[in-house]
């Protein structure tokens, strides 16, 4: 029988004291954390499901939720960094050295809110800024990070490009609790120190890749990686860009 999550085992290793709801299914926990902004509830607080029914995916995508096959949780933040790029890239790598530091699958990180294990996508992240209605104010961030566990098998439309993260019988709620812990600690920290390792988990940098613009298909090859967490890559023509997670799609070579 797979590991459920469960609020007990989840709230006894967070290290700070946050409001934690843990569902057996939701539509989405990103939905579900937005809704809980806006009616005002202390930041920051997570969100957490064994199942979604319309996970949410960056571009409007849908994000496969298999009923507790997974990990689907939200943290909703109050940030310093301003920028979900930023956000998104301290995700990414407190998520990596929690699935590195737990598991015995090495995984890496594809710019900009992608985490794979031996080329194929392990973990997505959607970090996006909740805002006041009227006043178009930002109210606080919240960062959605789903998780393949222990799937033996995709559907046909994903099965050569997902993978899944393999659990020993009790880690998914460590898991869950050791990426809040991380997060937190990153984001308190109010700096960008964690983009020297975002750049050393990235399996992207030195790579040739496609990324698509309005969609169309443009050559180039990752060259760095910017303080804003911007991708800077050198175009066919010699010339340097840097791209921005909320515009971009991105294939490697």
């Amino acid at each position: 029988m797979r590991e459920r999550l469960s609020k007990r085992n989840v709230v006894k290793i967070i290290e700070r004291q946050i409001p934690v709801w843990v569902y057996g299914s939701v539509d989405s926990t990103n939905t579900l954390a937005k809704r809980l902004v806006l009616k005002n509830k202390s930041l920051p607080f997570l969100v957490a499901a064994n199942g979604q029914t319309k996970g949410k995916g960056r571009q409007g995508k849908s994000f496969f939720s298999k009923q507790n096959c997974g990990i689907y949780m939200t943290l909703a933040v109050e940030s310093p960094l301003l920028n979900p790029t930023l956000i998104t890239a301290a995700t990414a790598v407190a998520v990596a050295r929690a699935i590195n530091e737990n598991t015995s699958s090495p995984c890496k990180i594809k710019w900009v809110n992608d985490i794979f294990i031996n080329g194929k996508k392990v973990c997505g992240i959607l970090c996006e800024a909740v805002r006041e209605p009227k006043s178009n104010r930002i109210k606080g961030y919240i960062i959605g990070i789903g998780i393949n566990t222990d799937i033996k098998s995709f559907p046909d439309f994903i099965k050569d490009t997902a993978a899944s993260v393999e659990l020993k019988k009790g880690l998914k709620n460590v898991l869950v609790a050791d990426i809040v812990n991380r997060l937190l600690r990153l984001l308190d920290n109010n700096d960008n120190n964690f983009l020297e390792e975002y750049r050393i988990l990235s399996c992207v940098l030195g790579k040739e890749i496609v990324f698509f613009e309005k969609g169309v298909p443009c050559s180039a090859v990752a060259v760095g990686i910017d303080d804003s967490g911007g991708l800077v890559v050198e175009l066919e023509d010699g010339k340097t860009r840097t791209l921005s997670g909320g515009e971009i799609s991105l294939r490697v070579k």
